[in-house]
C-alpha cells in the first residue's frame, strides 16, 4: 500500500476531459510510459530490498520455503501497490460534456507487476553463488 501511495504522488498525470462518452487524456506525451517507469523503479527498489533481508536469512533452517513464501508474497505486494496506486488517485465520475479533470495512475505493462520478486530472487540467487564460490555473503 505505501509504495502504490508513493508511486500515486511521483508519477506525472495527465489532463483528461470528458467527451461525452469516455475520458480522453487532452495531451498524452508518454504519460503511461512515465508512470511505468515509476513504478518499475518502485519495485525494483522494493525488491532489492527484499532480496538483501532474504539473503541475510537463507543462512537458517527452511530458507528455502521462506524464500518461496516471501517471493509469493512480493507478488501479492506489487499487484496491491499498483491497485492501491490507481485507487488513490481516484476515478472519473460522468460530468458534463467539456469537463477536465487529472487522469489517475494507470499500469499499462502488467510484466511489472513481477519486477519487485524478480529482482529479490536475483539478489538472493547472485548471494548464494557469491556463497558457493568464495565460501562467504558479500
Amino acid at each position: 500500500m505505501a509504495l502504490g501511495a508513493v508511486w500515486a504522488l511521483v508519477a506525472p498525470r495527465p489532463s483528461a476531459r470528458w467527451s461525452g462518452d469516455i475520458w480522453v487524456a487532452a495531451d498524452d506525451l508518454g504519460f503511461s510510459a512515465v508512470q511505468d517507469v515509476w513504478f518499475a523503479g518502485l519495485m525494483g527498489v522494493a525488491g532489492l530490498a527484499l532480496g538483501c533481508a532474504l539473503t541475510a536469512w537463507s543462512g537458517r533452517p527452511r530458507s528455502a520455503w521462506r524464500i518461496v513464501w516471501w517471493l509469493g508474497g512480493a507478488v501479492g505486494a506489487s499487484v496491491l501497490a499498483a491497485g492501491a496506486g490507481a485507487a488513490l488517485t481516484g476515478g472519473f465520475a460522468s460530468p458534463e460534456v467539456g469537463a477536465t479533470a487529472v487522469a489517475p495512475v494507470e499500469l499499462t505493462s502488467l510484466g511489472l507487476l513481477a519486477l519487485w520478486p524478480f529482482v529479490a530472487a536475483l539478489v538472493v540467487m547472485l548471494a548464494l553463488a557469491a556463497r558457493g564460490l568464495f565460501g562467504r555473503t558479500f
